[in-house]
């Protein structure tokens, strides 16, 4: 199956000659990031699916063509690869406000699940026999 608004897009990017920086805000939000600049392989698969990273590690670089569609388990995407480097793991300074709104977020859904349970468990059902 093809996305043929993907291979548009991509079309027109490359026969525009429009620039990474500047194809911002074209397409779909993808729920994540936008740049996955210094990121591990793992970090990628993690957010696309297991194997998109290695189908990336295939393809060319070049900071003027836009290649793709590629469709890992999150829809279609078009990718410019303009650098291969190593990935690195950001330190605990660079993640841990991110690292603590999660933990709030996991607090609270916590915190959610156990207040409808216990108002569930306050509730008792009696079927009355005599409507069956």
């Amino acid at each position: 199956m093809f996305d043929y608004k993907s291979i548009l897009e991509k079309e027109d990017l490359n026969q525009n000659d429009i620039p990474f920086d500047k194809a911002h805000g074209r397409g779909d939000i993808f729920k994540y990031h936008t740049y996955y600049n210094q990121r591990t392989l793992s970090y990628i698969d993690n957010h696309f699916g297991e194997g998109f990273a290695e189908q990336l590690q295939k393809q060319a670089l070049s900071n003027k063509h836009w290649i793709g569609p590629f469709q890992p388990n999150k829809g279609y995407h078009i990718v410019m690869l303009v650098d291969r480097g190593s990935g690195r793991q950001p330190s605990f300074d660079e993640v841990k406000d991110s690292a603590k709104v999660d933990m709030q977020g996991i607090h609270m859904e916590r915190l959610k699940t156990e207040a409808i349970q216990d108002i569930r468990d306050s509730y008792e059902v009696i079927i009355d026999p005599e409507i069956r």
